[in-house]
C-alpha cells in the first residue's frame, strides 16, 4: 500500500478547507499516485486530470493534514456525501 505524502482540498469561490468540493491525495513511493475522493462512491479513485488542480485550469488545490482529510471524509460518509 502507498503511503500518501501530502493531502489537498479542493477549494472554489464558495467553498474553505474545512467544507471542500473535494480532496485529493498525492504521493507514494514514486510521488506519481495522485487520487481523488470520489463523493459519490466514498472512495479514492485515480483521476487523469488531476493535476489541473495545480495549474490553474480548475479550482484551487489547498494543502492539508491527513488528518483533516478524514475528518472531511467522515463528515461525508455521515452526512451521505451531498
Amino acid at each position: 500500500m502507498a503511503e500518501y505524502a501530502e493531502y489537498y482540498a479542493i477549494v472554489g469561490l464558495r467553498e474553505t478547507i474545512d467544507n471542500p468540493s473535494g480532496l485529493i491525495r498525492y504521493g507514494g513511493s514514486l510521488s506519481t499516485v495522485r487520487d481523488r475522493f470520489n463523493r459519490s462512491t466514498l472512495k479514492w479513485e485515480y483521476d487523469p486530470e488531476i493535476m489541473e488542480y495545480f495549474t490553474g485550469k480548475n479550482d484551487d488545490a489547498e494543502l492539508i493534514t491527513e488528518e483533516s482529510a478524514n475528518r472531511i471524509i467522515g463528515l461525508w460518509i455521515n452526512t451521505g456525501s451531498q
